[in-house]
């Protein structure tokens, strides 16, 4: 069977594949596949990557790998190669048993699983066809499962243009799972490239999409903007400001009467203090040793042999560059493009400095991704001046923060001769805390870092927990930082200064990206702890709510506009999660319309009391269970057919719901009393039914320890209620929890659970066996063995009776 199907993807093309090969359709050239239609029926891009070599005015350059392979080819060098997958029954190692476009076994995308080497001899790669002239705010999306967590960087992604080899984009170190997002920026590319995606782990990729890579479309300029050839305009803003926001450059023509530093050749009359604990050093990417969060490129040549500057340093410190002494002549205006990657502690301030006093202009924190970013600064006054530019590394020495293509306009008049930092007296009152405490109660005291946050007021007067993200924004963001990097942003009051809350305004980025914010470092929580959101997402906005700890972030929740401005109410579950972890808001709105009005955190103290027992039926509450959030795979309370009284309430997890997409649905007790008299027996029902509903385990984990599975099933049971039950051993320590999970095979199936009871002493031997299980019911020996219908040979039954098929027992 195997040769035949080789076979058969000889004929069509692709060895081992089930699609047609690509090159049949041809390939592009330097005239084609620019993200762009220039004949009236986009044939000139037709075979560039399109889905069934169809593109459409307006498309995004995407492939869902249905059916065919958009002209991705496999380029790999040993037996450890991509090919396309479908879903099959999840074991680890193996493909996810669903695609992300479809969630179901029936959707393909490429993998790396089969043909395993161990090690692989080299990396299995994957490349794209040959497209050219990408736009500056061009971005890259895909979605990738690993059935295994690999080292830091096992599957990357990298540029090839000009013969240049850019990375772009590595996996984070816990990245096993469901699907998972995938963004990265290519920057402004001339010319032919192509991207590659290379792995030594097993994963699967689908959906991949090219965003925002074409030209700007063709429009009425407004009276100041300049016009682009063939088509487009750009802002007074963006003209001179390192950024070809024109196909054809010319709005970074005629720029002799700005002051711009690339790095390329030294250092321009900037220059740095040498006496701050950190310093900052000019060198490029393919001579700065490798490190995870340093740029790999820099912004003015989009290669790894372009210049620009970074913080120098093994530990947390800070470094100063300054720029000459200036004047202001009507405006004054600084652009740069800044790299903040790798630590949540990072911090890059610009300062006006004069004689007399430091002015702080700007401030901007956080990681905000592997790419440059625009930012621009305007200074007034009438006194000469100079530009300071403090990077601030936090307590990760691997953390990076660089610099590059720093441009004064021409306002910025510049001056012979420096001066001294002006001297600044400590004013006099109690002894400031240490960069890695808090100050609460005017000063009085200092907390550790960990106790901020943390959902419990440690302050006399509350401070500690005042600017943590629960607010209603009467004085300022109430805690959420804007971390935005394109052109929209978060701002305190929004549209309406008259009406407090969060809005979006613009923003300098160059990026067309959502506007992001985050909270501090949070936790720990409880297991009831929810967000609740009052919002409003205007007619076509969207606005989500993102996770992140140790896994990347993970979307909890999300809104889209539905034509009015009415405002809106949702709780949001959280749960049980330890420090430290960020919640992240995400919105879009074209005319700026949306706005959250308050944010509050509910019953999300650790030390919050737990609901005494497990026993419950669900017809009033859920008695201190909670469905843990699974990328919309989660247990849901229904009311049907249940199990206590044949018309009421029971909880379900659904693998077919709209927008399921992860591969687990996890119910978690809250925590209990240790068991300090005699085990205890659980019982409960359920059903357990569907080709493909997958394995259903019974967990317990101690407060510290590794979780235990109790009991499991796999498989369908049958459309039918049934009774289990498993001993909680006596050792257990105090906050152990119980967990029913279901591991799903594909999307055709359903489990429910109801009736769950909690009773003393060791669970009684089943008066009842199935022999589904091996070791069941203690029977064994005297000549009698567990049989398979299908493996009878004749001599028995061919199906058995309690599931009528020839797979039970």
């Amino acid at each position: 069977m195997a040769r035949l199907w080789v076979l058969w993807g000889a004929l069509l093309g692709w060895a081992g594949s089930p699609f047609p090969s690509w090159g049949a359709y041809g390939n592009s050239s330097a005239s084609t596949c620019n993200f762009a239609c220039d004949r009236w029926d986009c044939s000139d891009e037709s075979h560039c990557g399109y889905r069934n070599g169809l593109a459409l005015p307006g498309a995004a350059l995407a492939c869902d790998f249905e059916g065919t392979t958009c002209g991705w080819e496999d380029v790999s060098t040993s037996g450890y190669r991509w090919h396309p997958g479908r879903g099959r029954g999840w074991v680890h190692g193996a493909d996810p048993p669903f695609d992300h476009t479809l969630g179901t076994d029936q959707g393909w995308y490429m993998s790396t699983s089969e043909q395993r080497a161990k090690p692989p001899a080299a990396p299995a790669r994957l490349r794209s066809p040959t497209l050219s002239d990408a736009a500056s705010t061009c971005e890259l999306c895909a979605w990738y499962s690993m059935a295994e967590t690999g080292p830091n960087g096992s599957f990357t992604l990298e540029l090839s243009h000009g013969g240049h080899v850019v990375p772009l984009w590595r996996s984070p170190a816990s990245s096993s799972g469901a699907w998972r997002p995938l963004l990265a920026y290519t920057g402004r590319v001339r010319g032919t490239f192509q991207v590659t995606f290379s792995s030594v782990a097993s994963v699967a990729l689908d959906d991949v999409q090219f965003r925002n890579c074409r030209p700007q479309s063709s429009r009425s300029c407004a009276p100041d903007e300049r016009p682009c050839l063939p088509s487009g305009c750009v802002a007074p803003a963006r003209h001179c400001d390192g950024t070809e926001d024109c196909s054809d450059g010319s709005d970074e023509q005629g720029c002799e009467t700005f002051f711009s530093c690339p790095f390329e050749e030294d250092w321009c009359r900037w220059a740095a203090d040498a006496n701050q604990s950190l310093s900052w050093a000019r060198n490029c990417s393919s001579q700065v040793p490798s490190s995870p969060a340093r740029p790999t490129r820099d912004h003015t040549t989009n290669t790894p042999e372009g210049h620009f500057i970074y913080v120098a340093g093994a530990q947390p410190g800070r470094a100063e560059l300054f720029s000459p002494t200036l004047v202001v002549n009507g405006s004054c205006h600084l652009v740069l493009y800044a790299h903040l990657h790798g630590s949540d502690a990072n911090r890059l301030n610009v300062y006006s400095q004069t004689e007399t006093k430091r002015e702080l202009i700007l401030s901007r924190a956080g990681d905000l991704g592997d790419f440059w970013f625009r930012q621009e600064a305007t200074f007034n006054g009438t006194e000469d001046f100079q530009i300071v530019l403090e990077g601030v590394i936090g307590k990760d020495p691997q953390s990076s923060i660089a610099l590059d293509d720093l441009i004064l306009s021409p306002g910025c008049i510049q001056q012979s001769g420096l001066f001294s930092a002006p001297h600044t007296e400590q004013p006099p009152g109690p002894v400031p805390c240490k960069d890695d405490q808090f100050a609460c109660d005017s000063g009085a005291r200092c907390l550790g870092s960990e106790q901020v946050c943390d959902f419990k007021a440690d302050c006399d007067d509350d401070t500690d927990e005042s600017q943590c993200g629960a607010s209603n924004f009467t004085h300022g963001m109430g805690g959420w930082a804007d971390v935005s990097v394109g052109r929209i942003q978060w701002v305190s009051a929004g549209r309406d200064p008259a009406s407090p809350g969060l809005g979006l305004g613009q923003a300098p980025g160059q990026m067309l990206s959502l506007a992001r914010a985050t909270t501090p470092l949070l936790g720990p929580s409880s297991w009831a702890c929810a967000v609740e959101l009052q919002f409003n997402t205007g007619p076509q906005g969207f606005l989500a709510l993102a996770v992140t700890d140790a896994a990347p972030g993970q979307w909890l929740w999300h809104a889209q506009g539905n034509g009015t401005a009415a405002w809106q109410h949702a709780t949001v579950a959280l749960g049980a999660r330890e420090r430290p972890f960020q919640l992240e808001l995400l919105a879009t709105e074209e005319d700026f319309a949306l706005a959250i009005k308050s944010v509050a955190f509910l019953d999300c103290g650790a030390s919050l009391s737990h609901p005494s027992g497990l026993s419950c039926n669900f017809e009033s509450n859920l008695c201190g269970w909670f469905a843990e959030p699974g990328d919309g795979f989660e247990w849901r309370l229904h009311i049907g057919q249940d199990h206590t009284t044949g018309r009421g309430s029971f909880l379900s997890a659904d693998p077919a719901a709209p927008g399921s997409r992860g591969r687990r649905a996890r119910l978690v007790s809250a925590p209990q009393a240790s068991l300090t008299l005699s085990n205890a027996c659980l019982s409960f029902w359920y059903r357990l039914e569907g080709p493909q509903i997958g394995t259903f385990n019974l967990l317990v984990k101690s407060a510290g320890a590794a979780e235990e599975v109790l009991w499991t099933r796999a498989g369908t049971q049958g459309a039918a209620w049934r009774r289990a039950s498993a001993t909680i051993p006596q050792h257990l320590l105090p906050g152990f929890q119980v967990i029913f999970e279901l591991l799903r095979d594909g999307f055709v199936g359903t489990v429910a659970v109801d009736d769950v009871a909690l009773a003393p002493g060791p669970c009684a031997a089943p008066l009842r066996c199935n022999f589904e299980e091996p070791g069941a019911c203690n029977v064994s020996g005297g000549g009698w063995v567990r049989w398979q219908g299908g493996g009878t040979s004749g001599q028995g039954p061919l199906h058995d009776r309690t599931l009528g098929t020839s797979e039970g027992e």
